[in-house]
């Protein structure tokens, strides 16, 4: 679903330009693509199923990636509309009677996430500086188990949040270095071009799924993050120096 969410997001923004500029059947095409790969998700999202199950775990990255086309497209403000009347939606959509019976955290969250959290904050404050070295976390799992039933007994090999996983084996060290990753990332996209803004969704999306699940642990959705940030980024840099070398050569005539 990582795939349909990003494709249907660039897509998007390549339909601006057509849009401003009166290209209708172009940006018609691409809206008509951004559709059908966002209505994929959407459908998974919210399955016609017992009380319309939400999956968390894709609802958080599409509702951050929504929030930022509605920046680029608009502004602020409306971003912050847009932001208002989701948590209102959301609100009254859990007091309703009839829908409430079918809602409760595990539902969003899995039944087992909150327990793997918890156990994971604990083995975090146990080595709060370094970590217990890669490949614990399963190790950790199996002694927090022992005598334990239900959900406190399962035995995990990921906690299902990135910066717990890190914090796990790297301690407070690897969890500064992934978030100083990220924010270098989104400090490298922050022009118009689509480069840029196929880089920014990519980041975006892999810090708010990040939220719920160990995006760069997993190996399809790890390297697609990657190759990803790694072509996007080059084509940034390579289109900055070309317009460094530009200004560079104007200045000496």
């Amino acid at each position: 679903m990582s795939e349909f969410m990003l494709c249907g997001f660039a897509l998007l923004f390549m339909a601006i330009a057509p849009m401003k500029n009166g290209r209708r059947p172009q940006a018609i095409g691409m809206l008509s693509l951004a559709a059908g790969f966002l209505g994929i998700v959407l459908y998974v999202l919210v399955l016609p199923s017992r009380w319309f199950a939400i999956r968390f775990e894709l609802a958080l990255p599409f509702a951050a990636l929504l929030l930022l086309f509605v920046l680029q497209l608009f502004n602020a403000k409306a971003m912050l509309a847009v932001l208002a009347a989701g948590v209102l939606a959301c609100i009254l959509y859990a007091a309703m009677p009839g829908i409430y019976s079918g809602f409760s955290v595990e539902s969003w969250l899995g039944l087992s996430r909150p327990v793997y959290w918890w156990k994971s904050l604990r083995f975090i404050a146990d080595a709060p500086i370094i970590g217990h070295g890669t490949g614990s976390i399963r190790a950790l799992f199996e002694l927090s188990a022992a005598g334990q039933t239900g959900k406190m007994a399962e035995i995990a090999t990921n906690p299902f949040q990135e910066t717990l996983a890190v914090g796990i084996q790297l301690g407070a060290i690897g969890i500064v270095a992934l978030w100083a990753m990220w924010m270098s990332h989104l400090r490298l996209f922050r022009a118009q071009s689509l480069a840029d803004w196929i880089g920014l969704v990519i980041v975006i999306y892999t810090i708010a799924a990040s939220m719920s699940d160990s995006e760069l642990f997993d190996a399809h959705r790890g390297w697609n993050y990657v190759f990803g940030i790694g072509i996007a980024g080059g084509t940034v840099l390579r289109a900055r120096m070309k317009e460094s070398r530009g200004q560079g050569g104007d200045a000496l005539e």
